[in-house]
């Protein structure tokens, strides 16, 4: 289970109670998904305490996106997951929102990208248990 943070809260926007949202989310083995707000922000300080953590790249649908300009997101944002191994995206439930990414990774190179869950990306950053 994962919180998810809006760059227009109070989690991102005051420290203290950005550090009050670390522990407790550490204490219930839970992890983070924020977007970027300035210079380190929420997102840096889960990371910085060992919480896992990731930072939203780009809301596909924002502003009422047609469905060419979701393609044209998700198509950049490949590159970019390309260049740094990983990467998170959002999109609100909506048809076009849905039915866009569903087809698009259709045509993916399995290879290449793996399609998932924000909460897949971040189980990978947990300790792994020694091999026995």
């Amino acid at each position: 289970t994962l919180l998810y943070s809006t760059s227009a809260d109070v989690i991102s926007a005051d420290r203290r109670v950005t550090e009050q949202m670390v522990a407790i989310l550490q204490e219930e083995g839970r992890g983070f998904i924020g977007l970027r707000q300035g210079l380190g922000g929420a997102v840096e300080t889960a990371l910085d305490a060992g919480l896992p953590a990731a930072e939203v790249q780009r809301v596909i649908d924002a502003s009422g996106a047609t469905a060419n300009e979701i393609l044209r997101s998700l198509n950049q944002s490949a590159l970019r997951a390309r260049q740094s191994g990983s990467i998170v995206l959002v999109g609100q439930v909506q048809p076009t929102t849905l039915s866009v990414p569903t087809d698009w990774s259709a045509d993916l190179d399995s290879a290449a990208y793996v399609v998932g869950p924000a909460s897949g990306l971040l189980a990978m950053q947990l300790p792994q248990p020694p091999e026995s």
